[in-house]
């Protein structure tokens, strides 16, 4: 198993991962929603909490 971050990919997956650009974007989109919901859990509220922005306004 390839590890990125706090998932892991199968062999296979990171395959796609690494050649398939829509893989690619879905696997970014699933660790960047982990990352967000860690700080979180941590009291840290980004743009207080409101996911649709990606950076403060």
């Amino acid at each position: 198993m390839s590890e990125t971050g706090d998932f892991q990919f199968s062999t296979v997956e990171a395959a796609a991962i690494a050649t398939d650009y829509a893989t690619n974007i879905a696997a970014g989109l699933q660790n960047l929603g982990g990352k967000w919901n860690q700080l979180a859990d941590l009291g840290m509220h980004v743009n207080s909490g409101e996911s649709k922005y990606l950076e403060a306004r």
